[in-house]
């Protein structure tokens, strides 16, 4: 009796310890129901709260207040769709005018100094033609070597290329001060100069204008292009939009290579 007395400690707290254990179960089993099975007379909905199933077809009320698909996400401080789309409308128009006054006042500084315009002018739009082309580099990088890694980004290296007509039409204003800007546009200082007079043939305004023309045209084409079999990607399984891909990143890369806008020269006749 002895031994059995000394036992009956140890084997009381196992008992405790199951009945314990199989309470939790029975408990546990129970919510499972109610969760799993809404639909059943009797039987409340669990943990879920308004967001376990329902017993009724895959529709949802609109709130009345606000526009939005759920009342409870009004209640918790959620904003619907529509008032982002909204807000962002309103920056884009905040923003246009911005434009249009930073414009304006550009012009001011035109009028008032020149040279200071177009240094200006000149190293903004280097600037953000860079961008452009930087996007359109790393979509070409992709586009020849494939894979994962640029899967993320290349909607935004498109969105950045496809500005490229954009920069065409801003780069017109450069031609206007060119004199300002390069010591080979001025016949004064070309006449002055040897070295401007040996390399005439190709500094010049004419030829300048013509190869910028020719690359923004190059680069434009590519893009569209590039842009269009890369859509066909996402609708197609075919793979030859991806054969047309790699097959002109190729020459498109080399086109993009020692391409681009001199900065401003030395205004002193001799170098």
């Amino acid at each position: 009796m002895a031994p059995s007395a000394a036992l009956l400690p140890g084997n009381l707290d196992l008992v405790i310890l199951k009945a314990i254990s199989l309470g939790a179960v029975h408990g546990y089993r129970a919510r499972l129901r109610r969760d799993v099975f809404p639909g059943v007379a009797g039987i409340a909905g669990g943990p879920l709260g308004h967001c376990r199933v329902h017993p009724r077809p895959a529709t949802q009320p609109a709130c009345h207040d606000c526009g939005c698909a759920d009342e409870h996400a009004c209640a918790t401080g959620g904003r619907p769709m529509n008032d982002i789309v909204a807000l962002i409308n309103r920056l884009r128009r905040c923003a246009f005018g911005a434009g249009i006054l930073l414009c304006a006042l550009a012009g001011l500084g035109w009028a008032w100094h020149p040279h200071a315009f177009f240094v200006s002018y000149l190293f903004s739009y280097l600037f953000w033609v860079g961008l452009s082309l930087g996007c359109f580099i790393a979509a070409l990088v992709h586009y020849l070597t494939g894979g994962r890694w640029g899967a993320a980004g290349l909607r935004i290296f498109e969105a950045g290329y496809m500005t490229l007509p954009l920069m065409a039409v801003l780069f017109v204003p450069l031609l206007f001060g060119l004199r300002e800007l390069y010591p080979w546009a001025q016949p004064d200082t070309v006449a002055a100069d040897k070295i401007l007079q040996r390399n005439v043939a190709y500094e010049n305004t004419s030829g300048f204008v013509l190869r910028t023309a020719l690359f923004f045209l190059l680069w434009i084409v590519i893009a569209v292009r590039l842009r269009k079999w890369s859509l066909q990607q996402d609708v197609s399984a075919d793979v030859a939009p991806t054969i047309k891909l790699r097959s002109l990143s190729g020459p498109a890369t080399n086109c993009c290579r020692g391409a681009g806008l001199p900065s401003r020269g030395n205004r002193s006749p001799t170098r």
